[in-house]
C-alpha cells in the first residue's frame, strides 16, 4: 500500500533533512516512534542503521537506504511483518520547505489479511507524519 503527505516547514532544507534523516529525533515528530537508537558510527549516512520501537510494530532496525543530503532519504525495513520503505523529499517552498513523504509498506505473512483495514490507518498515520514534521520544525 502506498500513501503520499506533503507539508510546508519554516526551515531551510539543510535544516529540516538534518533533523528528520537523525531517526534519534524521530520520537519529536512521529507519534508512532518511542525510541531509535543509532547503530552505526560517525554522522548518518548512506547505510546508517538505527534500532527503533514503534507503537503497533515493535522494536526493528530502520535502514538509511538513500541519502541525496539535502534533497531525499529513504528509511526501509523488512521483518517477518512487513516491508516498508519511507521517502523523504525536500524542495524549495514559499517561506521554507516543502517536505513530501511517500509510503510504500508491503504486509507478509498473516499480515496480508490485515491490508484491506491498514490502507486507511496508514492514510491517516502519514498525514499524523505530515502535521508532526510540521511541529517539530516549527518550534
Amino acid at each position: 500500500m502506498k500513501v503520499e503527505t506533503s507539508s510546508i516547514v519554516r526551515r531551510p532544507a539543510e535544516a529540516a533533512f538534518d533533523f528528520l534523516v537523525n531517526l534519534e529525533n524521530e520520537p519529536r515528530w512521529n507519534p508512532w516512534a518511542i525510541k531509535a537508537v543509532k547503530l552505526s558510527e560517525g554522522p548518518v549516512h548512506e547505510g546508517t542503521v538505527f534500532r527503533a520501537t514503534y507503537k503497533r510494530f515493535g522494536e526493528m532496525d530502520v535502514k538509511i537506504t538513500g541519502y541525496e543530503r539535502p534533497k531525499r532519504f529513504v528509511i526501509t525495513t523488512d521483518t517477518k511483518q512487513m516491508s516498508g520503505r519511507h521517502e523523504l523529499m525536500f524542495e524549495p517552498a514559499e517561506g521554507g520547505t516543502k517536505v513530501t513523504q511517500r509510503g510504500d509498506m508491503r504486509p507478509k505473512g498473516l499480515m496480508k489479511v490485515m491490508a484491506l483495514f491498514m490502507g486507511p490507518m496508514m492514510r491517516g498515520h502519514f498525514r499524523e507524519l505530515a502535521r508532526g514534521v510540521q511541529t517539530a520544525l516549527q518550534a
